[in-house]
Formats: structure tokens, sequence, C-alpha cells
């Protein structure tokens, strides 16, 4: 079936320290050899509905930046495009 994304689980550490190994080094997940894992393991903190609405605000923020930069900024006040009809003899084909 297309579209179905498997249910996220939570798990439970026994400490802090191990929970912020383990986020810190989630981004590794990204450069992982396997594709299946590197587009579709994610982890994630637990957050409040509060701290998740935040962090998807950001995420969309940077998308929507990253988008911007991609895009090549076109100066609408421009004037068009005129080729010379003179010929510098320095870029001739015979020089």
């Amino acid at each position: 079936m297309t579209g179905v994304r498997p249910r996220p689980i939570q798990i439970t550490l026994e400490n802090q320290d191990d929970a912020d190994y383990l986020l810190h080094h989630a981004t590794l997940l990204r450069q992982s050899s396997s594709q299946q894992i590197c587009n579709n393991v994610y982890i994630n903190p637990d957050l409040t509905r509060a701290e998740a609405k935040a962090a998807y605000e950001l995420r969309c923020r940077r998308r929507k930046a990253r988008e911007k930069l991609k895009k090549p900024q076109l100066n609408p006040d421009a004037q068009t495009f005129q080729p010379s009809t003179t010929v510098d003899p320095s870029h001739s084909a015979n020089a």
C-alpha cells in the first residue's frame, strides 16, 4: 500500500544522559548507507504540544528560507539585454 506510514514508537531510556546522547547523535542517521534508514528513520525528543508546534513552525521557516535561496532572484527593473554589435579583436577565433 502506498502512502501508508508506519506508526511512531516511543522508547523510554533509563536516564537523561542516555536520551541526550541518542538525540545528539540522531543526525548520523541521515548519513546511513541504507537508503531505507536514511529516508525513513527519525529520532525526535518527546515534546509538549506547544513545543511540537513551535518546532514545526521553525522547520517551516527554515524550508521556506532554503527554497528562497535556491530560486534565482530576477530583477524586474533590469534593462533588456542587447547584444553588442561591435567586434572585439582580442576575442577573435584566430587570435
